[in-house]
């Protein structure tokens, strides 16, 4: 890195103030420190540098830090890095759609999901198919989460524009399940329950998902557990109940109401056997 830095490679400066940054080299001088260096960076207007300085201003505490790390950012997304475009693009959508058309692979991902929310009052030359091409994409280059969200069109069908294929759907949200998209999980349970060879499969997804902080896993879980194991429905179906799942709350207060009936009815049997 030295040599590069002494040759004036502002590439090679930005590199070694990240790794002074996550602590992987020690500073060789007192003044040899990640935020003098990227002070050099930022008036040579380093974009990289101007990105993940402006990131760390946006984390302060401080109203104005966090101001200029949104100026700086802008100023990157301006001059075309795409990192930058796409941090811009969560307030601007203009900004992903510029940085996804670059081949941004999150961008591509967040253009897509952005994009379909708010068609079709979107320009007349943005079809919903050149959207949902973004989304896949964005899978197609690696992106997990943009699998999940590929596969949840084709379950979604018509509603957004896609065939209903539950098959394929599936597909794609096994491979994002199985790529560890915990936002995938409570979904792939519900598909692997409708399989009988596979209702193991769904218990532990379904667990995987409210681990990962999923409420909506608990009531579906409940449901699942309800003729196979009575003391653990209860405790889920109460834990979404708790969540402030009124579905949950209806199913409980069914069951209790059959539960009520059946004791009734064994009373009127009991006394028709006298």
């Amino acid at each position: 890195f030295k040599r590069s830095i002494n040759r004036g490679s502002l590439d090679a400066l930005y590199e070694y103030t990240e790794m002074l940054r996550k602590g992987y080299i020690k500073p060789q001088k007192s003044d040899d420190n990640y935020y003098n260096n990227y002070k050099v960076l930022l008036e040579k207007g380093h974009l990289k540098a101007m990105v993940r300085y402006g990131i760390y201003l946006i984390n302060s505490q401080e109203e104005e830090k966090k101001e200029e790390g949104r100026r700086l950012i802008k100023s990157a997304a301006d001059k075309g890095n795409l990192r930058a475009m796409y941090y811009c693009g969560q307030n601007s959508i203009e900004y992903l759609k510029k940085a996804a058309f670059e081949g941004h692979v999150k961008s591509m991902l967040e253009y897509g999901i952005k994009a379909l929310k708010l068609y079709p009052d979107l320009p007349k030359d943005e079809n919903i198919n050149h959207i949902i091409s973004y989304i896949k994409k964005s899978s197609d280059k690696g992106n997990p989460k943009a699998t999940y969200e590929y596969g949840k069109l084709f379950i979604a069908g018509k509603e957004k524009g896609m065939p209903i294929d539950f098959e394929k759907g599936s597909k794609y949200i096994e491979i994002s399940a199985l790529n560890g998209v915990t936002d995938s999980y409570e979904l792939y349970a519900t598909l692997l329950e409708k399989k009988r060879d596979s209702v193991a499969d769904a218990q532990n997804y379904y667990q995987l998902a409210i681990e990962n902080g999923n409420d909506g896993a608990l009531y579906r879980y409940a449901l699942l557990l309800k003729d196979k194991n009575e003391k653990d429905y209860l405790k889920y179906i109460q834990m979404a109940i708790d969540k402030g799942n009124s579905e949950a709350m209806n199913d409980l207060a069914d069951y209790y109401s059959i539960k009520a009936r059946s004791r009734d009815n064994n009373k009127k049997a009991a006394e028709l056997y006298k």
